[in-house]
């Protein structure tokens, strides 16, 4: 579908009588054996069955537990985005999110009908993480875009491909690029911007597999255990390496699963799906995780209604209430997988816990301090963004010194080189016991042949690095790996080394 094209769409449905549902779910609990058309074959006749059942089932569930809740205080009103969206709301949300490296989405689309066989791209739901207790939740109406060559496209345009870039973490429940490629017509971003996807459903069925084992009773713990005892008798535990690596994709790392046709007996609040390779509902996830129902009665809904005010006139209270409870669903779906990230403690929301890294560092034991070097000038900094090397300020000099008068020992010095995740690291950390220097390049790599100025083990040799690095007592690399994944791990670890070596030794 063109962008021209979608525009048409945006102004036929905004001034036609066509409004969503406000139980969607209404016609679907009324199906009964009695009631089903004769017509249907047998795969449309369990499928018929199939969304009767999950409708009576969220009906039952929204009855028995508490509503998912995402605490207001978390994220402020919705932002919508569209082709009414001023500029200036548009350029506050891209300077808002600026430097926010990990976003979670979810779509909306209207479901086919006989006179259109496929789904109708509606709604992208965005929410940036600022940290553990602050999001921003971005609404985009698809069907409601301005034309490709406008401003205000423009705009959009540069804030989602801001959003998708590269270098950010884009979580989904499931498949991200296959979520968001049903809106590549509209000219937003590409999908080879996508490089960092994260397939949360997939992390969290092999999460909960893995801390919910079966039961011993179980055939299939029995198979299993069958396959550890064959799979380890060779092994050799005199030395183990263990190392730790981030990928861009983190699907392809993913455990492997044991495929047996042996029947699941245990119980349903251990492991609700009984195959390997079934993937978690996100209202199940819900509901097992924090025992809430996620309501999902407007999953069939018509999302290409305009949920903004601004895109519909002549609303009745009815619908305005309609759009209202969709508004809520949609910061619902895209909320609900954002706090499993972070109950799930996934590695990249690490960063953005609520915690201070001058506390944890503050309770390292204090070494031996090592003398203060020389200053060396720093060039000026250049793309990609980099946070200024603060420099060494001398210390003042008493004017009254006395010759008995021992000097203050200097503070033992650590330095902290970080790709984008180390930007919220204040440069200078002062504490009683040690001295902490950190700098942060946006884009950095572990190694990039193509661009020495993101290459880590080309910076850790650099002057200005290497003079940080010869007056300090150790280093902390800061650095996704996603550069190493096609690497021998080995040969990198022992580069990273030597890179090290050569910068606390001065060598060329």
């Amino acid at each position: 579908m063109s962008s021209t094209r979608s525009r048409q769409i945006s102004f036929s449905r905004s001034t036609s009588t066509q409004q969503p549902q406000s139980n969607p779910h209404k016609h679907f609990l009324q199906r009964t054996e009695q009631n089903c058309p004769e017509n249907l074959t047998e795969s449309q006749r369990n499928r018929w069955f199939k969304i009767a059942k999950k409708a009576k089932q969220n009906a039952q569930l929204i009855q028995q537990l508490p509503a998912f809740h995402w605490p207001p205080s978390h994220s402020h009103q919705p932002i919508f985005i569209h082709h009414l969206t001023p500029h200036s709301t548009i350029q506050s949300v891209l300077e808002a999110v600026r430097d926010v490296t990990v976003y979670v989405i979810d779509t909306e689309s209207d479901p086919p009908t006989q006179f259109r066989p496929e789904a109708l791209p509606a709604l992208i739901q965005i929410e940036a993480i600022h940290s553990e207790t602050s999001t921003t939740v971005l609404l985009i109406e698809a069907q409601f875009l301005p034309f490709p060559l406008s401003p205000t496209h423009h705009l959009i345009q540069q804030l989602c491909q801001h959003i998708f870039s590269p270098h950010h973490y884009i979580v989904g429940w499931g498949n991200v690029r296959q979520e968001l490629s049903h809106f590549l017509p509209f000219g937003l971003f590409a999908i080879h911007q996508l490089q960092q996807h994260i397939n949360l459903q997939a992390y969290f069925t092999d999460t909960w597999n893995h801390t919910h084992p079966h039961l011993t009773s179980c055939p299939t713990q029995q198979h299993q255990f069958q396959i550890d005892i064959d799979s380890d008798s060779d092994s050799d535990s005199d030395v183990d390496l263990i190392c730790m690596v981030n990928t861009s994709d983190f699907d392809d790392f993913r455990s492997t699963r044991i495929n047996t046709q042996t029947t699941c007996t245990c119980t349903d609040d251990l492991r609700p799906y009984k195959k390997e390779t079934e993937q978690w509902a996100l209202q199940k996830a819900i509901k097992s995780t924090f025992n809430e129902a996620l309501n999902k009665l407007h999953t069939m809904n018509t999302w290409a209604c305009g949920l903004d005010p601004l895109l519909t006139t002549n609303n009745t209270s009815e619908s305005i209430a309609t759009r209202t409870d969709m508004t809520s669903y949609a910061i619902n779906d895209v909320s609900a997988p954002t706090r499993l990230l972070f109950h799930l403690n996934h590695e990249i929301i690490r960063p953005l816990r609520t915690s201070s890294l001058s506390t944890i560092i503050s309770s390292i034991a204090p070494q031996s301090p090592v003398p203060h070097l020389p200053e060396q000038q720093l060039p000026e900094p250049s793309p990609p963004e980099q946070a200024p090397i603060p420099l060494h300020s001398p210390e003042p000099q008493s004017t009254d010194s006395s010759p008995d008068q021992e000097p203050a020992p200097e503070l033992p010095s650590y330095f902290i080189l970080a790709d984008s995740h180390g930007r919220h690291i204040e440069q200078t950390i002062i504490t009683p016991h040690c001295k902490i220097t950190s700098h942060f390049v946006s884009g950095l790599k572990w190694f990039d042949s193509q661009r020495p100025d993101l290459n880590a083990f080309s910076l850790i040799q650099s002057s200005p690095i290497s003079t940080y690095l010869h007056s300090s007592q150790a280093i902390m690399l800061i650095i996704g790996t996603n550069s190493l994944r096609f690497v021998d791990a080995a040969q990198a670890v022992q580069h990273g080394i030597f890179s090290v070596f050569l910068g606390f030794c001065g060598l060329p």
